[in-house]
């Protein structure tokens, strides 16, 4: 068991495995994941608030399911 986005990335030069893999619809678990930023980097906070609006602004007009689509997982 891996993360979808792990096997398709291994496994992108070799397409007649990836044709035999089948992915569940469903998710087992959710693993979330951060952006960190060095302490001693004065625009740490900057850094990561300012990602973290651009993150909800993709995901609200759609773009975030364009990128997941993209690469073949939505």
């Amino acid at each position: 068991m891996d993360d979808e986005i792990v096997v398709k990335d291994a496994l992108k030069s070799d397409k007649e495995m990836l044709d035999k893999i089948d992915f569940t619809k469903n998710s087992l678990s959710s693993n979330p994941l951060y952006i960190v930023c060095g302490k001693v980097n004065p625009k740490c906070e900057k850094i990561i608030s300012d990602f973290n609006k651009g993150f909800e602004i993709i995901k609200s007009n759609g773009e975030f399911d364009k990128i997941l689509s993209s690469y073949g997982l939505k």
